[in-house]
């Protein structure tokens, strides 16, 4: 099996008493065992690819003010944020553990981050208006350092379903995508006048 594999497993032992996730993780593990594609050799022949994107390094972006509140993770936003109506480019980091005290490997700090892609892609001018309904991960590398970019490529939507995807990133250039379906969520107004 490959490394990845071998990480999935090592998770689902650790997640035992976490019920929900031990299960979805071990019915991957059972029934949806992706092919052992990473001994095969690169093709000789040129193909189109997109050029690399040209951004500052993550340690160069000031991070946003995020006024005391908690985040999930640790941004440095490129072009747009949350609600920008703008192809959204930023890089993140994972500032939390998984597993208690388990530092995350690349394989699965990639494998948690790609959650990113639907409030990242999906979100617009009255904030995320979509429930992450499934995301899909590709990577053709696994990241070579804790932060990762994410480009957001593509976004449509129509009567309540949204799709939409990122390039995923780290230092050394583009390493996979993220793509997510999203159920439109109605948003009812608070007590305070904001939507919840």
């Amino acid at each position: 099996g490959t490394e990845p594999m071998k990480e999935a497993v090592e998770l689902a032992e650790k997640l035992e008493d976490f019920g929900l996730a031990e299960s979805l993780l071990r019915r991957f593990l059972e029934r949806e065992r992706p092919s052992d594609l990473s001994e095969e050799e690169d093709r000789e022949g040129r193909v189109w690819a997109p050029t690399d994107w040209d951004v500052p390094s993550p340690e160069s972006i000031p991070a946003p003010d995020r006024e005391g509140r908690p985040t999930m993770w640790d941004t440095r936003p490129i072009s747009g944020d949350f609600g920008a109506l703008l192809q959204k480019r930023t890089w993140l980091r994972e500032n939390r553990d998984l597993v208690a005290g388990e530092p995350l490997t690349p394989f699965i700090r990639a494998a948690v981050a790609c959650d990113f892609t639907n409030p990242f892609a999906n979100s617009g001018e009255r904030g995320l208006e979509f429930v992450n309904a499934d995301i899909t991960l590709y990577l053709h590398r696994l990241p070579a350092s804790e932060w990762l970019g994410f480009e957001v490529n593509t976004h449509h939507s129509h009567q309540g379903i949204a799709v939409a995807e990122c390039t995923l990133y780290d230092v050394g250039g583009a390493l996979g995508l993220s793509a997510v379906c999203g159920v439109g969520q109605r948003r009812r107004p608070s007590p305070s006048g904001r939507r919840d």
